[in-house]
């Protein structure tokens, strides 16, 4: 009889397992289908990069995404950092979607704020990611304590040494500061095919969570 009820409880066990799997495969499937429904008002990022991008900024916060606010584009507002300041600063949960000279489209996320600071100030923040999206992949923060980089001359930029930013105003320097390799940021080699290329078209957002 003993038996008999360990082997039942073993079937219980089990088909608690299944539903379990079920319910997470389920959960799995609604979450990308309300993802597939934001809309992103961006020329960089094309709607089949959405799931890698969303994924990788809702496991780092812990909540799910409910809307993306676009906050500046550098073709409309002119690419002056004082324009990228007043439409950015003090905004957390932002999304930043560069598109290079050479046509490479590459950004970051950052949960910290941008500043128009009047000396460079580098903030830390454990939710940072730089990413490329010709490659398909996610870099992870170094925990250097130098996630982003914030001056009044500089629109946004991620890392320290070789980093990801842009100087001045990209349209009229020609000149972006994006690089191979990066000291906070886990970049392999070859991350750019062009050393020290411009920023053609680069855009922010802010993410709204539920």
């Amino acid at each position: 009889f003993e038996n008999k009820i360990n082997s039942q409880n073993k079937e219980i066990n089990k088909l608690k397992e299944e539903i379990k799997e079920i319910k997470a495969i389920k959960d799995n499937k609604e979450k990308k289908v309300l993802k597939q429904n934001i809309l992103i008002d961006s020329q960089i990022l094309k709607e089949n990069e959405k799931e890698m991008i969303f994924s990788a900024i809702e496991s780092r916060i812990n909540k799910q995404i409910i809307s993306i606010q676009k906050l500046f584009q550098a073709s409309i507002y002119d690419g002056e950092p004082s324009n990228f300041h007043s439409k950015c600063d003090n905004k957390k949960n932002t999304l930043v979607l560069i598109q290079s000279g050479n046509n490479e489209r590459f950004g970051g996320f950052t949960s910290n704020f941008w500043e128009s600071t009047s000396s460079e100030v580098f903030k830390d923040d454990k939710d940072a990611f730089v990413f490329s999206l010709d490659k398909q992949k996610i870099y992870k923060y170094k925990n250097d304590g130098k996630a982003i980089r914030c001056f009044k001359e500089y629109g946004p930029w991620f890392g320290y040494g070789p980093l990801i930013g842009l100087y001045k105003n990209p349209f009229k320097e020609k000149s972006l500061f994006s690089f191979n390799y990066n000291n906070s940021y886990d970049i392999e080699k070859g991350f750019l095919s062009q050393l020290g290329d411009y920023a053609k078209e680069y855009e922010v957002f802010q993410i709204i969570f539920e």
